[in-house]
């Protein structure tokens, strides 16, 4: 087993690499790369440490924190610029702060079998747990997607065909299966959370014959093919709608049913967001602050 972390460099990021005692798959496992969402990057710390001394066929590579200035700023976003490393890949070493940040992460994505990254709900959102899958058109990820979907390894799985130029479409060219992974809420990092997104890890690396424990539930996931986003019309206060039960407590969503009110910031003006579809939660916001465009929730369906 060998272990080696990459200096800090503004054009590298610091990896952990770990080899395992004989060939095999290759997985990338990224964290931070939204600067607070916190459980992911302390799953990634974890896998790192359990498995520098667990056995293993193959290599990991672990990035716990892409986006380290988001990171420090306590912000999904990169603070030096105001974008979003998620949204820039493969990035680009000559443009913005955010592609330079970026650009170092592609050559481990190409190498590699499957990219998992590591996400979860942001200081402002919460979040209902579920992984997210992406199908190319490309045979053997497809089948791997259907393997993952099949083992029942989360309660709910979003598995969306995506269009060419995407990530998951340029990593599928190169042999890569994208995977997003999301647990927990509010920038927490609580037990269950972590622990939710190193079992996934566990999972994929599974899949890949890079372990040898079979990873399965007898639960049947809960299986989404789309998803639908609710917008904020405008800039205002935004109050979220005390749902019985809870809106995290994981029922479904009817269509026309009340998220919550939009209003004027001196409350002149207000109206009730309803739910455009029948669906089931993944993530909304929490807070009070409302920009226009902002995400108020994400429904899978």
């Amino acid at each position: 087993m060998f272990l080696s972390l990459f200096a800090k460099n503004p054009q590298k990021l610091d990896a952990i690499e770990l080899l395992g005692h004989a060939p095999g798959k290759t997985l990338l496992v990224t964290a931070g790369m939204d600067g607070d969402e916190y459980a992911g990057i302390a799953a990634a710390h974890e896998i790192a440490r359990r498995f520098s001394s667990r056995s293993f066929s193959g290599k990991l590579v672990i990035i716990p924190i892409v986006n380290m200035p988001g990171f420090m700023n306590e912000s999904s976003h990169n603070p030096i610029d105001g974008k979003f490393p998620k949204m820039l890949f493969p990035g680009n070493v000559n443009g913005s702060s955010t592609e330079q940040l970026v650009a170092p992460l592609a050559p481990h994505a190409f190498a590699a079998d499957c990219w998992l990254d590591l996400h979860g709900g942001a200081i402002t959102e919460g979040l209902n747990p579920f992984l997210w899958l992406h199908r190319t058109g490309h045979r053997e990820m497809d089948s791997r997607i259907d393997q993952i979907v099949s083992a029942n390894i989360a309660d709910r799985i979003l598995v969306e065909s995506c269009q060419m130029g995407t990530k998951a479409a340029q990593l599928a060219k190169h042999g890569c299966m994208y995977v997003v992974a999301e647990s927990g809420s509010r920038g927490n990092r609580g037990v269950v959370d972590v622990e939710r997104h190193v079992r996934w890890a566990e999972a994929i690396m599974s899949s890949l014959g890079m372990i040898d424990e079979s990873i399965s539930r007898n639960i049947a996931a809960i299986v989404m093919n789309h998803i639908r986003y609710v917008i904020a019309p405008h800039d205002g206060i935004w109050t979220q709608a005390p749902l019985n039960p809870p809106i995290n407590g994981g029922r479904p969503i009817a269509k026309d049913d009340v998220i919550g009110v939009a209003s004027s910031f001196g409350l002149s003006r207000s109206r009730a967001i309803t739910s455009p579809i029948s669906g089931q939660r993944l993530w909304w916001k929490e807070t009070m602050r409302m920009k226009k465009g902002d995400v108020l929730c994400a429904i899978g369906y």
